[in-house]
């Protein structure tokens, strides 16, 4: 096998199976580091501010309040914030409710739905500003982003009442 997985327990195999299979012969993935999960983050919002400011949303939800805050929760596991291990090494949103509180990962405000992009980014921006060094190019970027996105939800609001 060339797949890293944790170690586990065998139920059932066939006759022919190797001995061993529960116990993983190939290491289990890492994360990329906190500089690359940070980059990942802001690159993340401001990507996806610029697809909803061009009208594609389902696009921009995803980057902001998925892709980017699955790489603010590694970023927490870097930072060694909350409570015990990641629950799944493959998927890192599992268990996050219970390892972080809402100071550290207030996902109603990070993920308040498709027609909320601009919130999720300006709360997940505010949370890597008080916890990571950012380039103040990028964050000042994003935060004009924000704005425009901001502007431009007010505006399909108002043309839709």
């Amino acid at each position: 096998a060339t797949a890293g997985y944790t170690p586990g327990r065998l139920h059932w195999s066939r006759a022919d199976a190797p001995a061993g299979l529960e116990i993983p012969n190939v290491p289990v993935p890492q994360p990329d580091s906190m500089r690359h999960q940070v980059g990942e983050a802001i690159t993340n919002l401001y990507v996806g501010l610029h697809r909803d400011l061009r009208g594609e949303r389902l696009t921009a939800t995803r980057f902001i309040q998925g892709y980017a805050v699955d790489r603010w929760v590694t970023v927490l596991g870097h930072l060694g914030l909350g409570t015990g291990d990641a629950q799944d090494v493959f998927v890192v949103d599992r268990g996050v409710e219970r390892r972080f509180g809402p100071e550290l990962l207030p996902l109603a405000d990070l993920v308040p739905g498709y027609e909320r992009n601009a919130l999720a980014a300006q709360t997940l921006l505010g949370l890597l500003e008080a916890h990571v060094d950012l380039d103040p190019t990028i964050s000042a970027a994003v935060r004009d982003l924000i704005g425009r996105s901001q502007a431009a939800a007010q505006a399909r609001a108002r043309s839709s009442a």
